[in-house]
């Protein structure tokens, strides 16, 4: 159950990668008409780079396709034991320091 859980998540949030990474290459997505003027001068400075929004955008769609891949996103037993060796060196991190200044 916890596996469909999280293939579920990662299908979810690879889609919204990928949805926003093909924005990038097709302007689907209608910008607001009430953007603020600062915001207008900032997207203005990015599309004066050419290179740079197609660059973004494959790295979205990159990023959310290996997302969904399972041996690639959250759900990887490598990936796994990891992300608990890292939370486990934190917390007694945290705990230490917490400790110390009592």
């Amino acid at each position: 159950m916890k596996n469909k859980i999280l293939f579920g998540l990662s299908l979810l949030f690879g889609l919204m990668f990928i949805n926003s990474g093909l924005n990038k290459f097709f302007n689907y997505m209608p910008m607001p008409k009430d953007m603020p003027e600062s915001m207008l001068k900032l997207m203005a400075a990015f599309m004066q780079i050419s290179w740079l929004m197609p660059l973004v955008g494959f790295a979205e769609v990159l990023g959310g396709v290996l997302f969904i891949i399972p041996l690639c996103g959250a759900s990887s037993p490598a990936d796994q034991a990891l992300i608990d060796r890292i939370v486990r060196q934190n917390a007694g991190d945290f705990a230490g320091r917490f400790l110390a200044a009592k």
